[in-house]
């Protein structure tokens, strides 16, 4: 196993992630797929990064009294291609594909409580019902603040 793939940098050059070793062992991971897991962490990123960038943009133009359709418009294809993303790290480390383990409670734009969400982590979620995420389209959310799922 090539060590220095195991320094996941950033698009910028910095190291942003630290592949454990151990486990990329266990998981009977080669340097291809470890190169695949740095390009998705990237993507990942770059994602995450849009949507802080639409998030600000989204408050800039609220503050000027704007309609915040540009907030929706924006986040909600990011949203799903993080989604993805997700799913396509969960199935380059090899372990199986469940959503329940996507922290997109952490998300820029998500309302959902975090603490909440961090402290039920990965057997519960609690979505907000104004969440642009999991709020509108999320099948378990009552008419309250905060909802169990």
């Amino acid at each position: 196993m090539d060590t220095s793939l195991l320094e996941v940098k950033s698009s910028r050059g910095k190291v942003k992630w630290i592949i454990d070793e151990k486990l990329a062992k266990k998981q009977g991971l080669d340097d291809k797929r470890l190169r695949l897991i740095g390009d998705a962490y990237r993507e990942k990123d770059r994602i995450e990064r849009a949507m802080k960038s639409a998030v600000k943009t989204s408050a800039r133009i609220k503050a000027r009294g704007g309609s915040p359709g540009y907030y929706d418009r924006k986040l909600q294809p990011l949203f799903r291609l993080w989604k993805r993303q997700e799913f396509i790290l969960q199935a380059l480390w090899r372990f199986e594909l469940d959503e329940k383990f996507h922290k997109d409670y952490l998300l820029p734009g998500c309302t959902c409580p975090k603490m909440d969400n961090d402290d039920a982590y990965p057997v519960q979620r609690w979505v907000s019902a104004d969440c642009i995420f999991h709020g509108g389209s999320h099948p378990v959310v009552a008419n309250s603040d905060k909802s169990k799922v």
